[in-house]
């Protein structure tokens, strides 16, 4: 972070996903990976899924990479998280 930015807020919409665009497959990854990187950053990020778009297994996978969800209009920890190298290695076992 730059000195004048102690902090950085982010966000990702992820509907783009099921339009078949190249790489769209290893957004799961992509978001088991990006946990490796803000465990040490001070970054506060929100990642949007709209549950229509994505089927029951997408879902269980989005649930299983983000240590915290939002539920009923509440932060809350995230009880179906699995640590990113955990996650992954499961991964490739499937």
């Amino acid at each position: 972070m730059a000195r004048h930015y102690p902090a950085v807020r982010a966000t990702g919409e992820a509907s783009w996903a099921v339009r078949g665009i190249p790489g769209s497959d290893r957004l799961i990854e992509y978001e088991a990976l990006l946990n490796k990187v803000l465990e040490t950053a001070p970054v506060t990020t929100v990642c949007q899924y709209d549950v229509n778009l994505f089927d029951g297994r997408t879902i269980l996978d989005v649930l299983r990479v983000h240590p915290v969800m939002i539920s009923r209009g509440q932060l809350v920890r995230n009880p179906f998280y699995v640590a990113p190298d955990e996650f992954l290695a499961a991964g490739r076992r499937r």
